[in-house]
């Protein structure tokens, strides 16, 4: 006979610990309509009472045989009767170990015939009605967060699909009462949710059937108000489940899963309303014999404003009408090459996704649960999901049709536009971004990005990052955002504009110059140029190299509070600081240093000065009024000495030069475009005469 263990009983005691848990979680899904939870509890209420009485019985067994055989010890005659009663009770436990299972198996047949019944009942899987009570619990503890997709994506409804993913307690239950291939690896619901609130029933104006999770089919086509389709949870992909249990030893069984699947999901969107349609958290990527297989994504969308978030794998989106975008920012697609150069009609894109490396993407895979029943052991497969980096050497490409904007991932992404207008967004990652022909708008966003607007009248933004921006030919708008950039222009009249950081601004034509906040360096290059200078700003050096009629305008700043003063070749401008101006035998700069400003070409002309210099009252100084001659410089002089008389038609004219250059910038008065990006160059705050610069994009 087998000693009995002390860890037998912290066995059993596990066993009546975890019923007792199985029952309070079985409450709230028994208002839900699901039981089997509870039967789950008593399954091991009843089978660790079967087991508890059988340890304490081979207990007394052994104890009745240790004490025989200590008595006997001493005895010739004893001996015998110790071994008889050792053999006795040896047998007996056998017995007891051998009718254990058979208990056991009678216990899961009696929740068996209860699940049998309850089916016949109500005409429905048992375990499927598990999952939805599931969801039915998800859906009171989610509810909020629901409602609120419609909110964050300004539209009137939210149609959420929920895959309910696989439950070990339901497993549990199907493989102790041998329902193992009639389990399902979870279920996937679609909600509505309008003003806050549930929809109790699809909404009326849905006659066929939206969302079918085997045929990979959803419809939205008739939906009246605008819409988001969001997938809450990570959702396999379409297809259809085939279970089948086969025994494997005297108490072992396997039910293997097979899936029948799709490989493509189709999505047809609303014809007349904005669409949203997040495919972030659809599977796309399926493990299967050490390959992956794809589930393809086809949208057919419709006349208005659409947006899509793409997936990890392929996708073709036919957009239809409106202004319509593709992102990839909320999901890891890998390092984008976005590319129409070979692009017939406008929208037109292939994304090429490279999936190598760090690259983490949902993956369907197959796991197994094993269920325990004494001696026989139930070995379940199911489908799960994983995130996984690296290794799949599959072709991932979007086909894109009537996109007109796009929108970055998460790495360093290259853009290559065509020979229409094209917006690019480089989201984040330190992106290359070539807009090629046409009219485009290009936007750095996060990282150190390279943007080249090509031919045509572009506009570029650099966003955060040190960015390098390139105008080509045409009439460009550039704008650095935050960080140290380089901006170049080429065209015939171009708009700079710094933002915060160290930058350095080249011009080419005529441009509108604005360095912005810190220490900035401004090359208007050839053509009459405009520079604009705050109080705020830092040290600013201006190389100008030719044009005659170039103008410095001091938006904020008064001639009472500037000076200058020469220093080599250079002439330097100063600006009161806290009611303070001064220079220092250092010559330190806290406002403008003209590079130049002296020197003359070979032919003795002057080709580095700035011929009008304004300040935020319209008096002006010409460069013919301040001194050329050392002998005519005694230290510094105040601007005010050599300024002329407040005159508000000076005003006038800085606006009406920089209304020139507005007018002749691509896109930049034009009203109609979305996302609209704001730039405001005002001459004087506090001024009647201001000239507000604003693109709406």
């Amino acid at each position: 006979m087998l000693a009995i263990s002390p860890l037998s009983f912290l066995a059993i005691a596990d066993k009546f610990e975890r019923a007792k848990q199985l029952e309070a979680y079985s409450e709230r899904f028994k208002k839900l309509n699901y039981e089997g939870d509870a039967l789950l509890a008593a399954f091991h209420k009843e089978t660790g009472a079967i087991d508890a009485a059988l340890t304490t019985i081979n207990t007394v067994l052994s104890s009745v045989s240790a004490g025989v055989s200590a008595a006997s010890s001493a005895s010739l005659i004893g001996a015998p009767i110790s071994m008889l009663v050792s053999a006795l009770t040896g047998t007996i436990s056998g017995i007891l170990e051998a009718s254990k299972q058979a208990m056991f198996e009678h216990v899961a047949d009696k929740f068996a015939a209860r699940i049998n019944e309850w089916e016949k009942e109500h005409g429905k899987n048992y375990f499927e009605n598990g999952y939805d009570a599931r969801h039915a619990a998800f859906l009171e503890d989610s509810l909020s967060l629901l409602a609120d997709f419609s909110r964050q994506h300004a539209v009137e409804r939210a149609v959420a699909i929920t895959q309910q993913h696989w439950d070990e307690k339901i497993g549990e239950l199907a493989g102790i009462t041998r329902n193992a291939d009639r389990s399902q690896s979870g279920k996937a619901y679609i909600n509505y949710l309008e003003n806050g609130g549930l929809l109790e029933d699809q909404p009326k104006e849905f006659t066929q059937q939206v969302f079918d999770p085997q045929k990979g089919t959803i419809d939205l086509s008739t939906g009246n108000v605008s819409s988001v389709l969001t997938f809450v949870t990570p959702t396999f992909t379409p297809g259809e489940e085939v279970r089948e249990r086969k025994q494997s030893g005297k108490y072992e069984y396997m039910t293997s899963l097979i899936v029948n699947g799709k490989d493509t999901w189709s999505v047809k969107g609303l014809k007349s309303h904005k669409g949203v349609y997040d495919y972030s958290n659809l599977i796309q990527f399926v493990e299967k014999d050490n390959k992956y297989h794809q589930a393809k994504i086809i949208s057919e969308l419709g006349d208005k404003n659409d947006i899509v978030y793409s997936g990890s794998g392929s996708s073709e989106v036919f957009a239809g009408e409106g202004h319509d975008t593709v992102s990839y920012n909320k999901t890891d697609a890998g390092k984008l090459t976005i590319d129409a150069t070979g692009a017939s009609k406008p929208g037109e894109y292939i994304v090429s996704k490279n999936m190598y490396g760090d690259v983490k993407v949902l993956q369907e895979v197959v796991n197994e649960q094993e269920v325990s029943v004494g001696k026989r052991t139930e070995k379940i497969q199911y489908r799960d999901f994983e995130f996984r980096a690296g290794g799949i050497s599959y072709d991932v490409i979007d086909k894109l049709h009537s996109v007109e904007e796009l929108i970055g991932g998460k790495h360093d992404d290259e853009f290559k536009g065509g020979k229409f207008n094209d917006i690019f967004h480089g989201a984040d990652g330190n992106d290359y971004i070539e807009g090629n022909y046409g009219n485009d708008r290009l936007y750095g966003d996060d990282g150190d990005d390279y943007i080249s607007g090509g031919q045509g009248d572009d506009q570029l933004f650099g966003g955060s990052g040190n960015d390098k921006l390139s105008g080509g030919d045409g009439n460009n708008y550039l704008t650095g955002g935050s960080g140290n950039d380089e901006l170049q222009a080429h065209g015939a009249y171009n708009i700079l504009s710094g933002g915060t950081g160290d930058d350095k601004l080249y011009g080419g034509g005529i441009d509108l110059l604005d360095g912005g906040e810190g220490n900035d360096y401004l090359n208007g290059g050839f053509g009459n140029d405009i520079y604009v200078y705050r109080q705020n700003y830092g040290h600013h050096t201006i190389a100008d190299e030719g044009g005659k009629g170039d103008r410095l305008h001091l938006s904020d700043i008064s001639f009472d509070d500037i000076a200058f003063k020469k220093v080599g070749n250079d002439l330097i401008m100063n600006k009161a600081i806290n009611g303070v101006l001064s220079f220092n035998e250092s010559n330190d700069v806290n406002g403008i240093t003209f590079k130049n400003w002296f020197a003359k070409d070979a032919s003795g002309a002057d080709n580095h000065l700035v011929e009008i210099i304004t300040d935020k009252d319209g008096r002006e100084i010409k460069s013919d009024n301040i001194p050329h001659k050392n002998n005519d410089w005694s230290g510094y002089i105040k601007a005010s000495s050599i300024a002329s008389e407040k005159n508000m038609v000076n005003i006038t004219s800085v606006a009406n030069d920089i209304n020139k250059i507005i007018s002749s910038v691509s896109g930049l008065d034009s009203g109609d475009e979305r996302l609209a990006s704001l730039y405001n160059l005002a001459l004087h705050q506090n001024n009647t005469h201001s000239t507000i610069l604003t693109t709406t994009v």
